[in-house]
């Protein structure tokens, strides 16, 4: 869904096929917001590609905080894509979830 000229909203509707709201700006830079989690990354991937936006070409992948949920598909992507989260919420999470997910 567009909410204005260059935000778009990727809404949150069943638990099988995403799992959080994504946001994605376009701008000066390409900007994914709360990317969701890795099993399901395809429904954020079908939405980019509706946008004719390919996730390898991504400036930025931002998680407003660290639950998997937000965060855990961040790891998908690699350079030259940036991934940018708060550095204590980073810390945290990153110890907490050692075991479970790697935090990029």
């Amino acid at each position: 869904m567009e909410v204005f000229d260059g935000l778009h909203a990727f809404i949150w509707r069943d638990y099988s096929a995403n799992n959080c709201n994504t946001y994605y700006i376009e701008a000066d830079q390409k900007i994914l917001i709360d990317p969701g989690h890795l099993r399901l990354f395809a429904a954020v991937e079908r939405e980019l590609k509706k946008l004719k936006v390919s996730p390898d070409r991504l400036d930025v992948a931002l998680a407003t905080h660290g639950h998997p949920d937000h965060l855990e598909a961040a790891g998908k992507f690699g350079k030259p894509t940036l991934f940018a989260m708060n550095r204590e919420e980073h810390d945290f999470i990153s110890e907490l979830a050692a075991g479970y997910f790697k935090v990029p």
